[in-house]
């Protein structure tokens, strides 16, 4: 037997090409051997199309050939046409179901066309039917790889990122070769909130991957650094007869277990009294998508300010969502007030997203609406508008106000994320209280990260 004609063989597997010995026999031929070693050399240099036209020629000359047919099934499979390559495959077995190697190369061809399944459905914007059919196709364990980079990605795709990073991470233990998985896992974590862990990742990177990394994150690296430090100044005019406020203070976000920790200290001039005020809380996640926030101010001058403050916020994500509920109890000198405000976020399109919340207080029926459309980037870039509007009368603590009237304010601020580690934020902001004053001003800051 010749070279060319092993050459051939090879190209189906040793374990058919050995079943098909007497096969070739029976078809010896100059014709066929010329036939078949065009077949293999069009094969070999990766012209599948030209293969194909050749053995479909060949096969009028030589029907029901069981190498004929076999290397065109492989064919069929090197250009993508699996429902020809699954078809021929199936009537092979019909014919020589004990064919060795054709078994394997069918379940091979159901494997592709199963994901190209999960592929259309992906394309096709379902989402959910695509992630069901790659996690069947990852848990059978015929497509470790492509199935599970499927289904991460579909995790992903679906706003799971915990569960996307979950997968990375068994990919990562079963292809240590392929750096890009590790990668994906460090950003997967930072789609997740779990900073902290998407640190470790990344710090625990090679040489060679973290270089990898930080083309391939980006923007995104700034999430790793999380801690913060921001000092702000406040400056605003009123109508007569209440003169200017100004205002500075300092807050610390230090991540702490699971959550995050802020420290605050502001001093305020306003109403031609001063007072300072100090706040703590910690925002953590829950089971789940659950999450939640507890915090509480003081202000020992008890003036404007409310002399303290206790804040508890329970909220949950979906995939395009997120609901909340927040609870605030303040007590000012003389009053108090209990503050119901449920909220939600939607995500939409790209970096944007809208958030709406109605504060209300039982007591008074005291109401505010607020909508805030926000733009933000993978850099941490931001710029947001909030609109509120409301009966929220000035009841609720500030230094001599009697009266409950309608109120409208506007307010825009942005941060600009200079580098990994300082950014500037800004705000400028006007409110109308009706029978009371105007009053107009702008914050300006700057941000440490580490």
């Amino acid at each position: 037997m010749s070279a060319r004609t092993l050459s051939a063989f090879s190209l189906l597997g040793t374990g058919m090409a050995a079943w098909l010995l007497a096969a070739r026999a029976c078809a010896a031929g100059p014709d066929y051997e010329a036939g078949i070693g065009t077949v293999t050399g069009l094969l070999r240099a990766g012209q599948p199309a030209q293969a194909e036209a050749a053995l479909l020629a060949l096969e009028s000359g030589y029907p029901d050939n069981p190498e004929v047919e076999g290397l065109l099934v492989s064919a069929y499979e090197a250009q993508g046409k699996l429902p020809e390559a699954a078809a021929l495959a199936d009537a092979m077995l019909s014919r020589w179901p004990d064919l060795p190697g054709l078994r394997a190369q069918r379940e091979r061809i159901g494997t592709a066309l199963d994901l190209a399944e999960v592929q259309r459905l992906r394309a096709g914007g379902q989402l959910q039917a695509a992630r069901a059919g790659a996690q069947s196709l990852y848990d059978s364990g015929r497509a470790g790889y492509e199935a599970g980079l499927l289904l991460a990605q579909l995790h992903a795709a679906l706003r799971e990122p915990a569960r996307a990073a979950a997968v990375y991470a068994q990919l990562a233990r079963r292809y240590p070769q392929d750096p890009e998985l590790e990668v994906s896992r460090v950003r997967a974590l930072i789609d997740a909130r779990e900073p902290q862990a998407a640190r470790l990742e990344y710090e625990a990177l090679p040489a060679s991957t973290r270089a990898l990394a930080d083309r391939t994150l980006g923007d995104a690296r700034t999430a790793l650094y999380y801690n913060s430090l921001t000092a702000w100044g406040l400056g605003a005019s009123s109508s007569s007869p209440y003169p200017s406020d100004t205002g500075a203070g300092l807050l610390l976000a230090e991540r702490v277990a699971r959550g995050t920790l802020t420290l605050s200290a502001e001093t305020d001039h306003r109403f031609g009294e001063q007072a300072q005020q100090y706040g703590a809380g910690y925002e953590f996640p829950l089971p789940g998508t659950w999450g939640a926030y507890v915090g509480g101010t003081f202000s020992p001058q008890r003036t404007f300010l409310a002399s303290s403050a206790f804040t508890l916020t329970v909220d949950r994500s979906w995939s395009r969502a997120m609901g909340y509920l927040t609870l605030t109890q303040l007590d000012f000198a003389h009053s108090s007030a209990f503050v119901v405000a449920p909220g939600a976020t939607l995500y939409g399109a790209g970096n944007w997203s809208l958030d709406g919340r109605l504060y209300w207080v039982p007591s008074t029926h005291a109401h505010s609406l607020m909508l805030a459309p926000q733009w933000r980037d993978a850099r941490g870039d931001r710029v947001r508008l909030t609109l509120s509007a409301g009966m929220a009368g000035e009841d609720l603590g500030i230094a001599g106000g009697t009266l409950r009237s309608p109120g409208q304010s506007v307010r825009i601020d942005g941060t600009w994320r200079a580098s990994l580690h300082w950014g500037i934020n800004a705000a400028a902001f006007h409110e109308h209280r009706e029978r009371l004053y105007d009053r107009s001003g702008a914050t300006l800051g700057a941000t440490a990260w580490w």
